[in-house]
Protein backbone atom coordinates (compact mmCIF):
# COMPACT_ATOMS: atom_id res chain seq x y z
CA UNK A 1 0.00 0.00 0.00
CA UNK A 2 2.85 2.37 0.86
CA UNK A 3 4.44 1.77 -2.57
CA UNK A 4 1.18 2.71 -4.30
CA UNK A 5 1.10 6.06 -2.46
CA UNK A 6 4.70 6.80 -3.51
CA UNK A 7 3.93 5.95 -7.15
CA UNK A 8 0.82 8.16 -7.03
CA UNK A 9 2.76 11.12 -5.60
CA UNK A 10 5.58 10.68 -8.13
CA UNK A 11 3.08 10.50 -11.01
CA UNK A 12 1.31 13.62 -9.76
CA UNK A 13 4.64 15.50 -9.37
CA UNK A 14 5.71 14.48 -12.88
CA UNK A 15 2.38 15.61 -14.31
CA UNK A 16 2.69 19.00 -12.57
CA UNK A 17 6.24 19.39 -13.88
CA UNK A 18 5.14 18.67 -17.45
CA UNK A 19 2.23 21.12 -17.20
CA UNK A 20 4.51 23.79 -15.69
CA UNK A 21 7.17 23.35 -18.38
CA UNK A 22 4.55 23.47 -21.13
CA UNK A 23 2.92 26.60 -19.69
CA UNK A 24 6.33 28.29 -19.42
CA UNK A 25 7.11 27.58 -23.07
CA UNK A 26 3.67 28.73 -24.20
CA UNK A 27 3.63 32.04 -22.33
CA UNK A 28 7.24 33.12 -21.75
CA UNK A 29 8.05 36.30 -23.68
CA UNK A 30 10.93 35.09 -25.86
CA UNK A 31 12.71 38.01 -27.54
CA UNK A 32 15.44 36.36 -29.63
CA UNK A 33 16.45 39.29 -31.85
CA UNK A 34 16.05 43.02 -32.46
CA UNK A 35 16.96 44.81 -35.69
CA UNK A 36 17.40 48.57 -35.97
CA UNK A 37 18.86 51.17 -38.35
CA UNK A 38 17.87 49.15 -41.42
CA UNK A 39 19.35 50.82 -44.51
CA UNK A 40 19.95 49.98 -48.17
CA UNK A 41 23.12 50.59 -50.19
CA UNK A 42 21.17 52.54 -52.86
CA UNK A 43 17.65 53.64 -53.79
CA UNK A 44 17.40 52.25 -57.36
CA UNK A 45 18.00 48.71 -58.54
CA UNK A 46 17.82 46.93 -61.86
CA UNK A 47 16.54 43.35 -62.27
CA UNK A 48 19.30 40.90 -61.41
CA UNK A 49 21.07 43.22 -58.95
CA UNK A 50 21.67 42.34 -55.30
CA UNK A 51 20.02 44.37 -52.57
CA UNK A 52 22.49 45.03 -49.74
CA UNK A 53 20.64 45.53 -46.46
CA UNK A 54 22.70 46.85 -43.53
CA UNK A 55 21.28 46.65 -40.01
CA UNK A 56 22.22 46.79 -36.36
CA UNK A 57 21.51 43.47 -34.66
CA UNK A 58 21.00 42.50 -31.03
CA UNK A 59 20.69 38.70 -30.99
CA UNK A 60 20.04 37.07 -27.63
CA UNK A 61 20.12 33.40 -28.64
CA UNK A 62 22.18 30.94 -30.64
CA UNK A 63 19.05 29.40 -32.20
CA UNK A 64 18.95 29.41 -35.98
CA UNK A 65 15.95 30.83 -37.84
CA UNK A 66 14.11 30.61 -41.15
CA UNK A 67 14.31 33.83 -43.15
CA UNK A 68 11.40 34.63 -45.46
CA UNK A 69 11.70 37.65 -47.75
CA UNK A 70 9.12 39.33 -49.93
CA UNK A 71 9.25 42.25 -52.33
CA UNK A 72 6.10 44.29 -51.71
CA UNK A 73 4.53 46.78 -54.15
CA UNK A 74 0.83 46.26 -53.53
CA UNK A 75 1.47 42.77 -54.93
CA UNK A 76 3.78 40.43 -53.01
CA UNK A 77 6.71 38.75 -54.78
CA UNK A 78 8.22 36.02 -52.61
CA UNK A 79 11.94 35.30 -52.64
CA UNK A 80 13.48 31.94 -51.66
CA UNK A 81 13.47 31.07 -47.96
CA UNK A 82 16.78 30.19 -46.28
CA UNK A 83 18.11 29.25 -42.84
CA UNK A 84 20.27 31.75 -40.94
CA UNK A 85 22.77 30.91 -38.18
CA UNK A 86 23.79 34.40 -37.08
CA UNK A 87 25.77 34.31 -33.83
CA UNK A 88 24.46 35.81 -30.60
CA UNK A 89 25.74 39.26 -29.76
CA UNK A 90 25.50 42.95 -30.67
CA UNK A 91 26.88 43.89 -34.08
CA UNK A 92 26.21 45.44 -37.47
CA UNK A 93 25.69 43.12 -40.43
CA UNK A 94 25.07 43.35 -44.17
CA UNK A 95 22.68 40.89 -45.80
CA UNK A 96 23.30 40.28 -49.51
CA UNK A 97 20.92 37.37 -50.06
CA UNK A 98 18.13 39.27 -51.87
CA UNK A 99 18.41 39.55 -55.65
CA UNK A 100 15.90 41.49 -57.72
CA UNK A 101 14.16 38.88 -59.93
CA UNK A 102 14.71 39.34 -63.67
CA UNK A 103 10.97 39.47 -64.44
CA UNK A 104 10.05 41.95 -61.69
CA UNK A 105 8.04 44.89 -63.08
CA UNK A 106 9.38 48.41 -62.50
CA UNK A 107 7.95 50.20 -59.47
CA UNK A 108 8.53 51.23 -55.88
CA UNK A 109 9.09 48.31 -53.49
CA UNK A 110 10.20 47.51 -49.99
CA UNK A 111 11.66 44.27 -48.73
CA UNK A 112 9.54 42.64 -45.99
CA UNK A 113 11.63 40.22 -43.93
CA UNK A 114 10.34 37.64 -41.45
CA UNK A 115 12.58 35.67 -39.06
CA UNK A 116 10.98 32.53 -37.59
CA UNK A 117 12.50 30.91 -34.51
CA UNK A 118 11.32 27.47 -33.34
CA UNK A 119 11.35 27.04 -29.56
CA UNK A 120 10.49 23.52 -28.49
CA UNK A 121 8.08 22.11 -27.79
CA UNK A 122 5.21 24.43 -28.79
CA UNK A 123 6.37 27.87 -29.88
CA UNK A 124 7.32 29.65 -33.06
CA UNK A 125 8.48 33.22 -32.50
CA UNK A 126 8.29 35.50 -35.55
CA UNK A 127 10.18 38.79 -35.83
CA UNK A 128 9.25 40.99 -38.79
CA UNK A 129 10.77 44.15 -40.20
CA UNK A 130 10.99 45.94 -43.52
CA UNK A 131 13.53 47.99 -45.44
CA UNK A 132 13.07 51.55 -46.66
CA UNK A 133 11.40 51.84 -50.06
CA UNK A 134 13.44 51.58 -53.24
CA UNK A 135 12.73 51.71 -56.95
CA UNK A 136 13.17 48.97 -59.51
CA UNK A 137 13.93 50.44 -62.93
CA UNK A 138 14.18 48.64 -66.29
Amino acid sequence: MKGLVVVTYCTFALLLAIIGYSAFNLFYDYNPITMSNVTLDKTEYRPGETVKVTMDVVKRTDHSCRVTRQLVDGIIYSLPTYKSNMPAGVYQTTDTTANIPLGLPPGTYHLAISLEYDYPPFRMITYQFQTPSFRVVP
